[in-house]
């Protein structure tokens, strides 16, 4: 039997976005809100952002039954396009209430509540002012996460300041026409400026939660997809991967979990011909170190050599994507499964980044027309996502033993979520979110979580 000790912890993420469906908030309008009203057609089936599974009108009955499917913590989000719905900064009084009354809700439900302060979700007043890359971001995400920890950090053992900031400010401003986030332009010092505001308002949110009396713990989110060479005896393959390792994990973890400099990313920047507003807050990284971090892991990458004809002014200047051909693959998602990374994630946490605590946020996987292909009985009979989490957890438990400090495994996502274009064409859920009725019904998989979850083991 593989176990896990008894503090280990089971549980799921979720976001306000993805999840809590608008209530009497229509007029608050996020981010997503300026694609959607423009590209609808972008989105599958033309569903948006507004249908979801109504987490916040339906949270008490919702919270009963993930507890009844094992769910021990829960990795919520503030809905910042709701609770912060002006350039002012001002918090809305319905919103301040109702996190107090989710938190207090989920305890009582014995769920440990993580929350994350930006997980996509951006008022529409802030992405307007330029959004992650802007010179105001800064200050007024700051005071944002201020009135988060003075307000709710007595409540909370974990806050992540950012979701996949990678996925975001890549999504932002190096996806240029149809597809990716509100501007969805290509503009590489944009980028740069996005990555290292992230960095920056993580660590002065730090320094200001230690000019308090609160014990919560401020980390971040962070996506990996750790990168394999096409040859590992090719030197520039090897190069391609240090670049890539670079860009997707060194940028953001080697300040945030070590307070270091990210020599190789720095040099990226100056390159690129970009500046560089990281480097005049080094001071600041050093003494505000991340207390904790948080881990989304789907897929590897593979890696090769840069193209002969790669644009200079890109990322593809220092590596390109390899099609390797022989591997095992999610084909509703188009995603490669690769367990065992999930053990190299465990190492890389221990000897690279000074064993920080850290938990897996996020891992799952996606599968098309379950409804349709997998039912009997009126229940989703879904033996590859357990499956797909043994094999997950089997390499975890392995690094884990060998010294690594992880805290917990959260799945991608307790309930169906909408997912941005995506919608649910895909889906994630250990409970089935049915569309026409809104019924929400536990898969084969939520049974064997609880007894995941009550065993510490499997």
């Amino acid at each position: 039997m593989i176990k896990f000790k008894d503090s280990f912890v089971f549980g799921g993420s979720m976001s306000s976005i993805q999840n809590d469906g608008q209530g009497p908030f229509e007029a608050y309008r996020s981010n997503y809100d300026l694609v959607w009203e423009k590209k609808s057609d972008l989105f599958f089936n033309k569903i948006g952002h507004h249908k979801t599974c109504d987490f916040m009108n339906t949270y008490k009955e919702d919270l009963v039954l993930l507890k009844a499917c094992g769910i021990d913590a829960i990795r919520h989000s503030f809905a910042l396009s709701k609770l912060f719905p002006t350039a002012d900064v001002k918090p809305n009084p319905i919103l301040v209430k109702y996190y107090h009354e989710l938190i207090a809700e989920m305890k009582k439900n014995n769920i440990k509540p993580m929350m994350t302060i930006m997980h996509f979700d951006m008022p529409e007043w802030m992405a307007l002012e330029g959004g992650l890359a802007s010179e105001v971001f800064v200050d007024k995400f700051l005071k944002m996460s201020q009135f988060i920890i003075d307000e709710y950090g007595a409540e909370l053992e974990f806050i992540a300041t950012f979701n996949e900031p990678i996925i975001q400010c890549g999504s932002c401003f190096l996806v240029q026409g149809e597809g990716g986030f509100y501007p969805h332009e290509f503009n590489m010092q944009k980028y740069f400026d996005a990555i290292n505001n992230v960095i920056i308002s993580t660590a002065k949110t730090i320094a200001y939660l230690k000019t308090t009396n609160k014990k919560v713990k401020v980390g971040i989110v962070v996506d990996l997809s750790p990168a394999y060479p096409r040859n590992s005896l090719n030197q520039k393959d090897l190069e391609a991967v240090k670049y890539f390792t670079a860009y997707r994990e060194e940028s953001l973890l080697i300040p945030l979990a070590n307070g270091e400099v990210p020599q190789l990313y720095f040099k990226m920047i100056d390159e690129l011909g970009c500046s560089n507003n990281l480097s005049k807050n080094l001071d600041l990284i050093s003494k505000n170190k991340s207390m904790w971090i948080g881990i989304n892991y789907y897929i590897p990458s593979y890696i090769k050599e840069p193209k002969p004809n790669a644009d200079l002014k890109k990322f593809e200047r220092y590596f390109s994507n390899w099609d390797k051909p022989i591997v095992t693959m999610n084909k509703s998602r188009g995603w490669i499964i690769k367990p065992d990374t999930m053990y190299e994630i465990g190492m890389m946490m221990k000897n690279k980044y000074h064993n920080i605590e850290w938990f897996i946020t996020e891992n799952g996987i996606a599968i098309e027309d379950e409804a349709v292909d997998y039912t009997f009985e009126g229940k989703i009979i879904d033996d590859y996502r357990i499956e797909f989490y043994q094999e997950h957890l089997k390499e975890l438990h392995k690094a884990i033993t060998a010294g690594s400090n992880c805290s917990g495994y959260l799945i991608w996502t307790p309930i169906d979520s909408w997912s941005y274009m995506n919608a649910y064409k895909n889906r994630y859920g250990l409970i089935q979110l049915d569309l026409e009725t809104y019924k929400k019904i536990p898969k084969k998989s939520a049974t064997w979580f609880k007894e995941l979850s009550v065993k510490k083991g499997f």
